[in-house]
Formats: C-alpha cells, structure tokens, sequence
C-alpha cells in the first residue's frame, strides 16, 4: 500500500470556513471550544514520492530535501471532509497521526520533478497563485 496526499487550502474568505490565518494566530494559545474546519476544496495529488519528500513528516522526513515544514491542527479542531464513507470529522489521519498544515509561502517551494504529470503541475500552479498566508490542511492516506 502506499501513500497519497490530498490538501485542503483554505484562506480567509474561501476554501475553509473560519481557517485562516487570522483565525489561527487568534486561538493558538487558548483551549477553548474550536469550530470545526469544513474543507470544501480539495485537491488530490497523483503519487509522486520525489514530490511528497520535500514535506516534512512524509513516511518519517526530516532529511535535507525537506521544504515545506508542517504544523499540528489547534487542539479541539477537527475537519469536516466528505469521503466515500459521507461526511466525517477527524483529527488525525489514516495513518492515524494528527492532521497537519502547511502555509502557502512554504508550499510554494515544492518542486516538480522533471516527469511530473500535469495535474500535479496544474496543483503547483494552483498553490503558487494563493496568498503566502493561505493555509493546507494535510490529508495522508
């Protein structure tokens, strides 16, 4: 079985109800109820592993490769995704790890390899037009 990446990007006023960065640097340091995040926009990736690498926390990376640092969900926050299973809320991936994001100024340093297909490309230029301060919530399975 091997391992896939579906992102959810949201910024204020579109892709996620209430995530944003604002939101967050509003809540990061209180434990109080969180709303949960509805990502209505998603965008899966074709595998790509030379791709995946350059994401921290992707099958253990920590190494040289690695651009995109990554970040855990405030505690209490859940996302809301649809799935062949209908709506469900969750905080941790399938492999059971806490969901994870990735702000759009360091998504932005993901580099295609030179075979990259062209949906990936197209995801790449998608990120590369959004705020620096967009925000994408991780889903591995």
């Amino acid at each position: 079985m091997g391992m896939d990446l579906c992102i959810y990007p949201c910024q204020k006023g579109g892709g996620c109800n209430t995530f944003s960065a604002e939101w967050l640097r509003g809540v990061s340091d209180r434990a109080e109820y969180k709303p949960d995040i509805l990502g209505y926009s998603r965008m899966d990736f074709h595998r790509n592993y030379s791709l995946f690498e350059q994401i921290e926390g992707f099958y253990g990376t920590g190494g040289d490769g690695v651009v995109v640092p990554v970040y855990p969900l405030p505690p209490n926050s859940l996302l809301q995704m649809y799935n062949d299973e209908g709506l469900q809320r969750r905080d941790d991936d399938s492999c059971r790890k806490r969901l994870t994001f990735a702000w759009g100024k360091d998504m932005k340093k993901l580099k295609p390899s030179r075979n990259e297909t062209p949906w990936n490309r197209g995801i790449l230029a998608f990120i590369k037009e959004l705020p620096d301060d967009a925000l994408y919530i991780l889903w591995w399975h």
